[in-house]
């Protein structure tokens, strides 16, 4: 059972370790069009890990590293959008999906979870700084070993771009 565990902690780390570095080779030079290349930082609620990846002029890849109940991992594919007159703040909207490695000590057995997101949201590249930050909406449905909606994802980002 322990090996089992420490197994289960080196897949997820790996997992993890692909998703940030298949982000960083992602880059397109559309991308050099966008506000933004990369920026990693915190999420809250609940709390996360995020990378945020420009991919192209106006679609980002965002990979987010929850602690909830466990661990969860997420990636969303987002379509951004100008606010007319506006070149720092952004609306944006998109799918996604994730996988929930849930704590062994829970009620529902420790049964790990896929499922589908989407992402609705407003991000802002504030001026003369390194920084980003967004607030959205991130619902999300449960079908592998369950089927359960979670409308509470989501949150305030702070990021620190690094280019």
């Amino acid at each position: 059972m322990k090996n089992e565990y420490i197994s289960m902690k080196k897949i997820k780390l790996t997992i993890l370790l692909s998703i940030v570095v298949s982000m960083g080779f992602a880059q397109s030079t559309v991308a050099k069009n966008y506000h933004y290349k990369t920026a990693l930082g915190l999420k809250y609620t609940p709390w996360a890990f995020s990378i945020k990846q420009a991919v192209y002029k106006h679609q980002t890849l965002e990979a987010l590293m929850y602690f909830y109940e466990g661990a969860r991992l997420t990636a969303l594919y987002e379509f951004h959008h100008n606010f007319e007159g506006s070149r720092s703040f952004h609306w944006y909207v998109g799918p996604g999906m994730h996988v929930q490695f849930n704590n062994v000590n829970l009620t529902n057995g420790g049964y790990n979870y896929i499922g589908l997101d989407a992402v609705l949201g407003l991000d802002w590249k504030i001026k003369n700084t390194p920084l980003n930050a967004s607030i959205d909406w991130q619902p999300s449905f449960d079908f592998i070993n369950t089927q359960n909606f979670k409308g509470g994802f989501g949150g305030l980002a702070i990021r620190y771009i690094l280019q």
